[in-house]
């Protein structure tokens, strides 16, 4: 069992590590670890990521069993839609094909992922999340340069999700965690235990800085030094001109932030009929001087901060790490800890899956072993032939072909070389059914092919095929059966040839009437057809 998570909240400023330690009663918050992210420079983002990534493992040392990242918001399509069940095997089967119609891209670019919100009387609300092939292939590959495998890549959003499922059972009504960081706001709406919303605004504190900055003409180390000192200087408070000043600035840049956060609390209360009661917020900006009050007056809700290091599980000395810079790590390395009250969302899959250098260096042991033992195998049998078999059965086995040759075709009367006239004949029968076979290219015949579809079916399953479509290398079955586990049944049997090298499920829903389950397969054959 690993002992050591890793939750790597990369951002646009700066890279925190959060470490955990797994224990026999649950884990423990041991380690934080932040470092920038070089600004200056011409390193392109991605190079800046990953030498910041190097110099924080290679100077803190840090190193874990497992380590678990996040893709922001912005870069992931998310959607929440019903299934009339709740079977994971059937939801990982049927989800792509239900969320490809909300997607502009076409679906074999994307990653699906998904996340059960909820289950009602055997009915699933699903959140489901599509990213880029590419987006995630780029994240993978800045890590990868300094030897990070991550094994979870999550959603930034549901990290927060997953600190509320440690932090706040058992809150009446709805509530709002809000992760303001240097360039972003991630927002997670929860109620019940559940996922409500997720909204990602692209507005931080970085937008606060660059108008201070602006405004009184400074640099950029400057106005962030300014930005901390100062903060919002609230109406009862007497304070210098300059000061007031400041705070003006700050309010004016933050106002694009409220006005996003007051549409996303508006709009939920207008989905579900009621509002956000609590905000608990978190991120570097939210440790601006006055922004919880401030934000708390504006928003016209209950606003405090989340701190998570007041909970028991951690270790590391009260005031010695930011509080705020925690939660996103934290909830990332909960993915490691196993609870099934956290978030459910993992884009390492299909081509992109995780492997872990013990499983590949086993796999690559094992592979080799049966390798060898393979030859072994061929060199005793080849061995026994030449000195046993060969001089023991040959007279018996020509004996038989020729038998076999003459039943087969008792019209050759001048039997010369059996094995090579029976070659002969069955290019003859071949060329004589061409017009069954794939264009070109010697295969099976459609009719064989019809042949072992059918043998392939289970005899327990009832199936109506509605349209069989045979090209080039590929074969459609589309029809209907009386359930998904028999859906489930057919593709296995298929599968089972050794003609096709990968039958996939394009298509399954409830028909019409809702007493049928209509399907579609898409086979691909295999390069070297069975004989």
């Amino acid at each position: 069992m690993p002992q050591k998570i890793i939750g790597l909240d990369i951002g646009s400023h700066s890279i925190k590590a959060v470490q955990l330690r797994r224990t026999f009663r649950g884990f423990e918050l041991v380690g934080f670890h932040e470092k920038k992210i070089p600004r200056e420079g011409e390193a392109t983002p991605s190079d800046a990521v990953a030498q910041a990534l190097a110099e924080l493992f290679g100077e803190r040392h840090i190193a874990g069993d497992i380590v678990i990242t996040s893709i922001p918001r912005r870069q992931v399509s998310a959607r929440i839609i019903k299934l009339p069940f709740s079977d994971r095997k059937k939801i990982d089967q049927v989800i792509p094909f239900e969320i490809e119609g909300y997607t502009p891209f076409n679906i074999e670019e994307m990653v699906v992922s998904y996340h059960i919100v909820k289950v009602e009387e055997g009915e699933a609300q699903i959140l489901a999340l599509l990213v880029k092939k590419d987006v995630l292939r780029d994240h993978l590959e800045v890590l990868g340069r300094v030897d990070i495998s991550p094994k979870i890549v999550d959603l930034d959003a549901l990290a927060l999700y997953s600190v509320s499922s440690l932090m706040f059972q058992g809150i009446e009504g709805p509530f709002s965690l809000a992760d303001i960081g240097a360039s972003k706001t991630s927002i997670c709406i929860v109620d019940g235990g559940h996922v409500s919303m997720i909204r990602s605004l692209p507005i931080g504190g970085e937008a606060i800085t660059e108008a201070i900055g602006r405004e009184f003409h400074l640099s950029h180390e400057e106005a962030e030094q300014g930005k901390t000192l100062h903060g919002i200087i609230l109406e009862d408070q007497g304070e210098s001109e300059e000061e007031r000043r400041f705070s003006k600035c700050i309010e004016s840049s933050l106002s694009p932030l409220l006005r996003e956060m007051k549409q996303t609390f508006h709009s939920y209360e207008a989905e579900h009929h009621q509002g956000v009661r609590r905000i608990f917020l978190c991120g570097g900006t939210s440790a601006l001087r006055n922004l919880i009050p401030y934000l708390s007056r504006e928003l016209g809700v209950d606003a405090e901060p989340l701190n998570v290091l007041e909970a028991p599980f951690n270790k590391l000395p009260m005031g010695s790490v930011p509080a705020g810079l925690i939660s996103h790590g934290l909830g990332l390395g909960l993915r490691g800890v196993g609870n099934g009250s956290f978030s459910q969302l993992n884009f390492r899959k299909e081509e992109f899956a995780f492997r872990s250098e013990i499983k590949e260096i086993k796999g690559k042991v094992l592979s080799a072993g049966i390798l060898m033992l393979a030859i072994l195998l061929l060199v005793s049998f080849d061995f026994y032939l030449k000195l046993d078999m060969k001089q023991r059965h040959y007279e018996d086995l020509s004996a038989q072909i020729r038998k076999v040759f003459t039943n087969t075709l008792p019209e050759v009367k001048n039997i010369v070389n059996e094995v090579q006239q029976m070659r002969s004949k069955i290019q003859e029968v071949k060329k004589g059914s061409l017009f069954f076979s794939e264009a070109g290219e010697e295969g099976m015949s459609v009719l064989d092919l019809m042949r072992e579809i059918t043998l392939r079916i289970p005899d327990d399953v009832t199936v109506d095929v509605k349209d069989l479509a045979i090209g080039r290398g590929r074969v459609a079955i589309t029809g209907e059966t009386d359930s998904f586990e028999s859906v489930d049944k057919i593709r296995a049997g298929l599968q089972k040839f050794m003609g096709f090298k990968r039958v996939r499920l394009t298509h399954a829903k409830v028909g019409v009437k809702g007493d049928k389950v209509e399907f579609k397969f898409s086979i691909s054959m295999a390069e070297e057809r069975p004989r």
